[in-house]
This record gives C-alpha cells, sequence and structure tokens, in this order.
C-alpha cells in the first residue's frame, strides 16, 4: 500500500496539470490534425470591418445588451444570456487567448449553419471529413487592447461576430494522407458566398492574415 501511494499521487498531479493547462495542450495536440492552405485572400468577400462594427453596434442597441466588457471574466457572467461555445462535430475551437467562448444565439446558430453547410459540400465531393477552425469569438476591452493595443471599437465586442480560418483545417481521420488545403478553402469560401448572397452575413476576408471575420447583419442598418 506504501508503495502505491507514490504513483497515486503522481496521477493526482498529472491530472489537475492536465485540467489546468487542458486548453493549451489540446492545442499543442491538434497542431498534428491541421491541414494548411495558402496564406492570402483577394476575393469578393471584402465587407468592411466598419460596415462590421456598425451592423454590430446595430445589433447591440435593438437588444438593449449592455456589452462590452473590460474583461473575459465578465463576458461569462451568466446573467448576460450569452451562450457558451464549444467544440462540435463540424468545427473546433482554435486556443483562443483573447476572446471569451460566448455569442449571442443568433450568432451561435449561424456559427452551427456555416459549420453544417461546409461539411455537407465536403460530403457532396466526396471528400474526407475535416473540421472549420474557430480563431476569434467575443472579445473584451481589454483583450482587444492586447492585441492592437488601441481602445478603437471592433465588432468583435457584441457578441455578434467570429472569426473563422480559411489557411488551417482540421483532419478528422489522422491515418489519410493529407489532402489539398486550398480545397477546403474553396469550399468554406463558396459556402460564404451563397450565405453572404443570402444576406445572411457580412463576411470580412482578411488580405494578410488566415481568416474571414463574419458579423450579422443588423436589420436597421
Amino acid at each position: 500500500m506504501k508503495r502505491a501511494l507514490p504513483i497515486w499521487i503522481i496521477v493526482i498531479l498529472l491530472s489537475i496539470f492536465g485540467y489546468t493547462y487542458r486548453a493549451k495542450i489540446n492545442f499543442f495536440l491538434s497542431r498534428i490534425k491541421l491541414v494548411r492552405a495558402k496564406k492570402d485572400y483577394h476575393g469578393p468577400l471584402n465587407d468592411s470591418l466598419q460596415k462590421h462594427l456598425e451592423n454590430a453596434q446595430c445589433l447591440n442597441k435593438m437588444a438593449g445588451s449592455n456589452l462590452p466588457k473590460e474583461t473575459l471574466d465578465e463576458l461569462l457572467d451568466p446573467a448576460l444570456s450569452l451562450e457558451v461555445i464549444s467544440t462540435n462535430n463540424t468545427y473546433s475551437l482554435s486556443y483562443m487567448a483573447y476572446s471569451a467562448p460566448v455569442l449571442h444565439s443568433e450568432a451561435h446558430a449561424m456559427l452551427n449553419e456555416i459549420g453544417s453547410r461546409f461539411w455537407e459540400e465536403v460530403k457532396n465531393q466526396d471528400l474526407p471529413k475535416h473540421k472549420l477552425r474557430i480563431t476569434s469569438l467575443t472579445r473584451s476591452k481589454n483583450s482587444q487592447h492586447n492585441i492592437s493595443h488601441t481602445t478603437q471599437p471592433t465588432a468583435h465586442w457584441y457578441g455578434y461576430s467570429f472569426s473563422i480560418s480559411y489557411r488551417y483545417f482540421y483532419k478528422i481521420n489522422l491515418l489519410r494522407s493529407d489532402m489539398n488545403g486550398n480545397i477546403l478553402k474553396e469550399i468554406l469560401e463558396k459556402t460564404l458566398e451563397k450565405m453572404r448572397e443570402e444576406k445572411k452575413i457580412l463576411v470580412y476576408g482578411d488580405t494578410e492574415g488566415t481568416y474571414f471575420t463574419i458579423t450579422l447583419p443588423c436589420p436597421g442598418k
């Protein structure tokens, strides 16, 4: 019994460490699952970030929300009625140091629709299943300042915007050979183009980065 005690201590300590740093551990493990596409975008998905901001602020005003918040911890307050976003069968959350994993219910539903429509198109083309990679959700004023070193408002403050990587996708079956990530990038782009044509979303494709920013349009704009 005495010999077993140190083993249990080690197991407990490892469990505590794994739980405490689970997000970072999952992030590093997920790197082996990544499929890469070309790093740039010059297509038609170019709704300006100012337009995203104006629509997010419009929705925020219509909802009577008291966002934005100063810190990420405040965004996790249940009183805000924001929905917690977690990895599902069509998208995975990247490790996000500057976002809280929450959105308004309308934005959450739209994120789920994008994931479902992307996967349906992947399946229709008889390609191996891959997940989208969510890179940014709702930010606080402080977290935004840590990113951009400015106090200028951003659409990500209001819970109606999120970002999806167009450079990285998650491979589900690790035993299958890597496919061309540019094919997945094109499918995502076409999915977003269609939904934008349906006036369901605004989309900004970052030309020097790796992501699309999506915001719900405001009926009052």
